[in-house]
């Protein structure tokens, strides 16, 4: 449970510092955008889109964390 849990941590970690650039990237695209409207529709959603990424990576891991849980009876947490 432990080395799975710190498996999870790490692919967890890794995929929200992914979102964290991708957020700053489409907020980079939003404010240099000069009124086009495709350029502050491009940013718009690539932050829309690190923000859902973040919300799926948030579920999966508290559901992932529920279910070693349940099957070991160990929490991940040390």
């Amino acid at each position: 449970a432990v080395i799975i849990g710190n498996m999870i941590r790490i692919f967890t970690g890794g995929a929200g510092s992914i979102a964290l650039v991708m957020f700053i990237y489409g907020g980079f695209q939003w404010l240099t955008a000069a009124g086009n409207p495709e350029k502050i529709k491009k940013g718009r959603d690539i932050i829309v889109w690190s923000i859902l990424g973040i919300v799926v990576m948030f579920g999966s891991y508290i559901i992932a964390r529920y279910i070693i849980e349940a099957i070991t009876g160990a929490a991940l947490t040390q």
